[in-house]
């Protein structure tokens, strides 16, 4: 199987330059450095992808231009993937620390069992296993009851870049939220454990996604988010995959 890396990297996020070299050296296929969409110079096109209200559940929160812009930049590697020979692409963000011991081993495993899925690597194991998958040694693949936000490092298939393009040409809540829906995406997402990844988002000068929130917001999120969830919760639960 021919995998390539790609790494996002916001161009004028300069201070993390360092750490995209070290992932570079470290991620073990040929890679790939992606500019990331800038939410500041979003065109008129790329603005209008974000329609309101597209799918069910409503998405209860309105999305940010930086939140358009990382979404945009994770359909330009599923593109970029199409565009070439490869297999599949290793999509890694710029604010992720590696560790070997258990990334090798995880990585191995993703590859054997990859077919047309979405492996995600997260850098905390928050899903809740429904059917194994694989294993060796500690290391497990699994298919998750519900699947978990977070975006650090994914193994994307082939036929799973082609399909979540084809239904992502509107959006109308972040990647990962998106990512969640899986009765809407048709992909296959399972997941890896341990992954071997951390977010250090943190030691470089913080995330380039958030923004200062209003008093009213903050309360609304609060609100909002666990209605959210468990509607979300309720429809991964109707929508498990095949436990056969």
């Amino acid at each position: 199987m021919k995998v390539e890396g790609y790494i996002i990297h916001l161009k004028r996020a300069k201070a993390r330059l360092p750490q995209v070299k070290k992932l570079s050296a470290c991620l073990p296929v040929t890679t790939h450095v992606i500019d990331a969409v800038d939410a500041q110079q979003l065109n008129a096109a790329q603005k209008r992808t974000h329609q309101k209200n597209v799918y069910r559940p409503r998405y209860p929160f309105a999305m940010r231009q930086s939140e358009v812009a990382c979404f945009l930049s994770h359909r330009l590697v599923w593109q970029t993937l199409l565009d070439s020979d490869n297999d599949a692409a290793l999509i890694v963000e710029d604010d992720v620390y590696i560790d070997d011991a258990d990334f090798k081993p995880a990585y191995a495993l993703a590859c054997e069992y990859l077919a047309d899925s979405y492996v995600r690597f997260p850098k905390n194991l928050n899903e809740r296993p429904f059917k194994s998958i694989a294993s060796i040694g500690n290391t497990r693949l699994f298919h998750p009851a519900s699947i978990a936000l977070g975006m650090q490092l994914q193994l994307v298939s082939r036929e799973a870049a082609k399909q979540l393009l084809k239904v992502t040409e509107s959006i109308d809540r972040p990647v990962d939220s998106f990512l969640q829906m899986r009765w809407l995406t048709g992909v296959s997402s399972i997941v890896i454990s341990p992954s071997g990844v951390t977010e250090i988002d943190a030691q470089l000068g913080g995330t380039t996604i958030g923004q200062k929130k209003s008093l009213w917001e903050i309360l609304h999120r609060e609100i909002m988010r666990p209605i959210y969830r468990f509607k979300i919760y309720l429809l991964c639960k109707v929508h498990r995959p095949n436990a056969t």
